[in-house]
């Protein structure tokens, strides 16, 4: 049977199916991510200091001038997760479309990645301020203080008006929206495919299953998050992607190594929303 797998058209393939089901990674500052493939898996992140400002007094001299403290921080890829499939020659023999068979697994492939990533970045909820104005009731009647407290809270951190602010909820916080009557012009099919539920105040409502909640039923809390681009850095690299044949069957083994790193650099520009939804009164 021929051998043509070209493992350049499995990786680039990979990572193209991959952009189409990320959200929490979509909406990630990824501009390091060069830096990090091609150097190394680690790379330092500088924040200019702070100036000061003082009263000038003509015809007096000025003191020496301050010396402007970097901050640093570090971008570490710290994640590490390999898959790895068996395709029988036989099997594949006896396919109408065996081709259709074997992209259809690349994407299932594709798509554990991508939970993997989103599942990770939504994680940093811990290292972000924590707004506990919903901790311990939120219905329909509190959708709208939700919009003006993620509102508010990016506004206090000078986040400009012309730049996008995301507000990423749990399907239990979507629901509310969905009562509150905030949500009744969504093509339901494209809140599927990427997530954008509706555009209001300035914010980018997402909604994503891999938001971090505490159970499934009545009662759960979920930490939603209001951020910009800047606020979470990510980067990733498959840095290995290659087909090989069994060596003790007539069948190609595919596999893959993906590694990734996310870091909260802009804390200021992020919130997270501890939200604990309760049943209608």
């Amino acid at each position: 049977m021929p051998y043509n797998f070209i493992p350049e058209i499995a990786h680039a393939k990979l990572l193209e199916e991959r952009e189409k089901a990320a959200i929490a990674v979509k909406h990630c500052n990824r501009e390091y991510e060069g830096d990090i493939t091609s150097k190394g898996d680690r790379v330092k992140i500088l924040t200019p200091g702070e100036v000061s400002l003082f009263e000038y007094t003509r015809n007096t001299d000025m003191a020496d001038p301050e010396i402007i403290d970097d901050a640093a921080q570090y971008l570490d890829i710290t994640e590490s997760q390999a898959f790895q499939y068996y395709l029988d020659d036989i099997d594949k023999k006896q396919m109408d479309k065996a081709s259709a068979f074997e992209n259809s697994t690349m994407r299932n492939a594709a798509y554990k990645i991508s939970d993997y990533a989103d599942s990770f970045v939504y994680k940093l909820y811990s290292d972000m301020v924590q707004d506990v104005t919903f901790a311990s009731s939120f219905t329909s009647a509190d959708v709208l203080k939700l919009l003006a407290a993620a509102d508010k809270a990016m506004r206090l951190a000078n986040v400009p008006e012309r730049e996008t602010k995301y507000l990423e909820i749990s399907p239990d916080v979507y629901a509310k929206f969905v009562l509150a009557k905030i949500i009744k012009d969504t093509d339901n099919s494209d809140v599927l495919k990427t997530g954008l539920v509706k555009t209001m105040w300035g914010l980018d409502i997402y909604v994503s299953n891999n938001i971090v909640t505490d159970g499934t039923a009545v009662g759960s809390t979920s930490y939603c998050i209001v951020r910009t681009k800047r606020a979470i850095a990510y980067a990733e690299q498959i840095n290995q992607s290659e087909s090989i044949r069994h060596p003790k069957r007539f069948g190609d083994i595919h596999r893959g190594l993906f590694l990734c790193g996310a870091k909260l650099i802009v804390p200021k520009e992020a919130v997270c929303f501890k939200i604990k939804t309760e049943a209608e009164a």
